[in-house]
């Protein structure tokens, strides 16, 4: 299991399974971006940490991630997990990125409704996963200013 954060974190990844966090924490940490990763087992464990609970009240007062990547096996699943973290105005400026194995799906409308600032095609190659989630931590942690 991934252990608890215990400082400043600039990323937290919501995988769709752990074997993909890994895949994308070692990307993260490979790039050179941030070594500050957390990741969530799921969308609840996400809201847990964003909110301080469950486990993660000895982060509060720390500031929250600069981005989050959810890798999700639907936009629907996607959605539910964004509009829960939307709903706090406290977080409501995060970057959330959402990887899908589909983005052309009717759901795709939904993940931006709910919140979503890009979605991308998950690649089912892992050289090519690891390639864009590094693209991605880059582009939201150092090009984009918000």
């Amino acid at each position: 299991m991934f252990p608890k954060p215990s400082g400043i974190v600039d990323v937290l990844i919501v995988p769709n399974l752990l074997a993909d966090a890994e895949l994308a924490l070692h990307a993260i940490y490979e790039s050179g971006v941030t070594n500050k990763v957390h990741v969530a087992i799921n969308g609840k464990d996400a809201l847990d940490f964003l909110l301080r609970k469950s486990g993660y009240a000895e982060l509060a007062g720390k500031p929250h991630p600069k981005l989050i990547l959810v890798d999700t096996p639907s936009e629907k699943a996607g959605s539910e997990t964004l509009r829960s973290i939307r709903s706090h105005a406290n977080m409501q400026s995060i970057p959330i990125v959402v990887l899908s194995p589909d983005p052309e799906d009717s759901g795709l409308a939904a993940c931006y409704g709910s919140g979503a600032n890009s979605c991308a095609e998950r690649p089912q190659d892992s050289c090519e996963y690891a390639e864009l989630v590094q693209s991605i931590a880059r582009y939201w942690l150092h090009v984009n200013h918000a």
